[in-house]
């Protein structure tokens, strides 16, 4: 009975890039820039698109008055893009970041997409996040492209490769090794495997395995000699034709 087995995956096709923003100065900055206005990283491309990252220290809009406002723009003419935003303040070790997550549409050029209440400004200022007036923010960015169908190839089925069983099994019958049984016929001796000339030999196998005195005996005469070498040469041929 033949049984086949397969497997596909979906999954989205995505590509994932990040921008490392640094802000000096924060003293002279804030209060100066003022709700509304914000400082811009340089251009950086992630998938073929144009982004840039604006951080407002004193808020985006008078509904974010107290917290520094990040927001990504799309800086890009296309079609719209779905990505996944995560924006991290950095402390100067870079071992506990302060991380936000959203996904969002950025729908036309110049749109913008972040989180207006990222942190509140005084709890920023008391943290291990400004250090000597300085902070850094890392913009990771990973845009969300169309569904993929992986489908996995098949392996091709080879065929066994032929059997060599028959050749050294006529080897080893050949050789003697691991002989348990002698056969004396008209002077000469001829070493051979009980099992193996059983196995392939019905008349063997009665003489070997059955009733008759051969089975208990290492060593086998066979008295009347030409007929004998004649039938015992004829059999062992005969075994070894058969493997």
């Amino acid at each position: 009975m033949s049984s086949s087995a397969s497997s596909s995956t979906w999954k989205m096709e995505k590509v994932t890039g990040s921008h490392l923003f640094r802000i000096a100065d924060y003293s002279l900055a804030k209060g100066m820039m003022g709700v509304g206005k914000p400082i811009r990283s340089a251009t950086f491309n992630v998938a073929g698109f144009n982004w840039t990252l604006a951080c407002f220290l004193d808020g985006q809009d008078e509904h974010c008055a107290g917290w520094m406002s990040l927001v990504l723009r799309l800086e890009t003419d296309a079609v719209p893009v779905r990505a996944l935003l995560k924006l991290s303040l950095l402390d100067p070790q870079r071992s506990c970041p302060f991380t936000r997550t959203i996904i969002d549409v950025f729908a036309k050029q110049h749109s913008g997409r972040g989180i207006g209440k990222f942190i509140r400004r005084a709890d920023f200022e008391t943290s291990q996040f400004l250090r000597d007036d300085c902070f850094a923010v890392h913009c990771a960015v990973t845009v969300v492209k169309s569904p993929l169908l992986e489908v996995p190839a098949t392996d091709p089925v080879l065929p066994p490769p032929p059997s060599d069983l028959h050749q050294h099994l006529a080897n080893l019958l050949a050789s003697g090794e691991g002989a348990d049984v002698t056969f004396d016929v008209g002077g000469q001796t001829f070493a051979a495997h009980r099992w193996l000339l059983a196995a392939r030999s019905p008349v063997f196998r009665a003489e070997l395995f059955g009733e008759m005195r051969e089975t208990r005996m290492k060593q086998i005469k066979l008295e009347d000699m030409e007929a004998a070498v004649s039938r015992f040469c004829s059999r062992i041929d005969g075994a070894r034709q058969s493997l």
